[in-house]
């Protein structure tokens, strides 16, 4: 008890900042935790409560604007893509109407019956279980042959040696037998010829045909002919100036019998002569 009494003051000085110290606490603690706001603070955070609740207006209305546009540019093409396929499927139906149609107008026509029954007549059934149309086979082989084949005509050739009937003492006397009465080798004979064939050309397929012998010589290096002897009566059998020369339609060209083209209708004439001077 002794040092109660000795530290008496101090334990009580102790216990009154301790109760004091108590009371504060306790004051503290009831209190609410929000230090004072003058006005222009207050203003300003309102401030910036408004400013905050502006922006966030904003961007919803922003927000809204870009669903909105969304929203649109979606339902446009959806209308777009409506619109497609409506015309798609207009241009399927016109397109099976038309099939629909022609198809019964092709049963129903009588102008048009005649030719679907011929078309299905010629349409066959192959062996391995494929169709063709043979009538359309036929008609385009038909069509390309007369595209690719030769423009042909008409022309008449004769051969002669009559000329020599007047010079029988110029003739060699082997060769006397070898005269035709009358001269005639070959009578004016109609003949084809194809165009851009030449006098020697028709000549030398003539002889052939008919069997009378040709001699004929061919330079490829100028592309010309000469024809020495017919009927094996050769040039200078009746004197020097003897040998076979030709007319078209009665008049004698200066052009060799290789070099002559045809035309339809020509008369070509081969004549013996005795004297080319003046026959």
């Amino acid at each position: 008890m002794q040092w109660i009494k000795k530290y008496k003051n101090w334990i009580i000085g102790s216990m009154i900042i301790l109760v004091v110290l108590t009371i504060a606490f306790l004051s503290s603690g009831t209190k609410p935790a929000t230090s004072p706001v003058s006005g222009e603070d207050s203003a300003e955070v309102t401030g910036q409560e408004l400013s905050s609740s502006s922006e966030d207006s904003t961007e919803s209305n922003s927000f809204g604007r870009r669903n909105n546009t969304r929203e649109g540019t979606s339902t446009r093409a959806e209308e777009s893509n409506t619109d497609k396929s409506g015309k798609n499927e207009g241009a399927a139906t016109e397109t099976g109407a038309g099939r629909t149609s022609e198809q019964t107008g092709s049963h129903e026509d009588p102008a048009k019956g005649s030719a679907d029954t011929e078309k299905e007549t010629a349409t066959t059934e192959r062996p391995d279980g494929n169709t063709s149309d043979d009538t359309a086979a036929a008609s385009g082989t038909e069509a390309e042959t007369t595209e690719n084949s030769p423009v042909t005509f008409t022309c008449t050739i004769s051969i002669s040696c009559a000329s020599i009937l007047n010079h029988m003492d110029s003739l060699d006397p082997a060769k006397a037998e070898l005269i035709p009465e009358g001269g005639m080798i070959l009578g004016a004979t109609s003949v084809t010829v194809t165009e851009g064939e030449s006098v020697y050309d028709v000549l030398r397929r003539t002889c052939s045909n008919a069997g009378i012998p040709l001699d004929a010589s061919f330079t490829p290096a100028t592309g010309s002919a000469y024809v020495r002897g017919i009927q094996n009566i050769y040039e200078f059998d009746c004197g020097s100036l003897s040998g076979w020369k030709y007319s078209v339609n009665g008049s004698y060209s200066n052009y060799g019998c290789s070099a002559y083209i045809l035309k339809e209708g020509d008369s070509i004439q081969w004549n013996y002569t005795c004297d080319m001077d003046y026959e």
